[in-house]
């Protein structure tokens, strides 16, 4: 799909765009060719909330069934686009265009607490002076880079899919990795205390999650009170 041209006649100070994407497969997520628009292209709904939100899919809590319809999502600013502007702009977009109530509140749920027991063991790795920090995982295997414990719980939240919580104090940088058996999945708590000496517990903690539900509105209201 082409993007909102800058340069046609009457070009708007601001223009959004959502609408169903003619992307037949995949999707793309990127600021744009150009400092003016940002496009997200061929994304569902329910993927596009962590990325607007900056939050965790698993931290997302609804009372309605997302759509499976992809979308494109599209900014056009003649003053240029960044995160900080962009974000809040779609935010209130989706809200919107998919009549829906969007907000941040903290309430208590099962989580897992990653604890640190032992303190720091030595798969905790000292990593090179010039590496850099990321994460990546695979089936049955996380590897994280200069980086403190608290990535490693949110690699463990994806593979998990429930909120990890990082209890383990540890704040240094590491090098770790963790592999396990992907068709025996429940036993990543043993291999995560076997290999790491770190300890994956449930228990219930405050968790700030996004909720996200239809919106109660008398749409014959809209003339005098749009939701935009």
């Amino acid at each position: 799909p082409d993007v909102v041209d800058p340069d046609e006649e009457s070009t708007p100070l601001l223009k959004v765009v959502i609408r169903p994407t003619t992307l037949k497969s995949g999707g793309m997520m990127s600021p744009g060719k150009k400092p003016k628009t940002f496009f997200m292209y061929g994304v569902p709904l329910k993927d596009a909330l962590p990325y607007l939100y900056s939050i965790r899919s698993t931290r997302i809590v609804s009372s309605f069934t997302f759509p499976d319809d992809r979308y494109d999502f599209v900014v056009y600013s003649q003053e240029g686009v960044t995160r900080e502007t962009v974000m809040p702009i779609l935010q209130k977009a989706v809200e919107a265009a998919f009549d829906l109530s969007i907000r941040c509140e903290t309430r208590e749920m099962d989580v897992y607490v990653l604890t640190a027991p032992k303190g720091r063991t030595p798969a905790l790795r000292e990593p090179a002076p010039t590496s850099s920090m990321y994460a990546t995982q695979d089936e049955g295997k996380i590897s994280v880079h200069n980086a403190p414990v608290v990535l490693l719980s949110c690699e463990l939240e994806d593979v998990l899919k429930r909120p990890v919580i990082d209890e383990s104090n540890l704040r240094d940088q590491y090098d770790i990795e963790l592999t396990w058996d992907p068709d025996n999945p429940e036993r990543i708590f043993d291999r995560i205390r076997e290999q790491i000496g770190l300890e994956l517990t449930s228990a219930k903690r405050p968790v700030e999650v996004l909720m996200v539900e239809k919106r109660k509105v008398d749409k014959r209201q809209w003339m005098y009170n749009p939701p935009w």
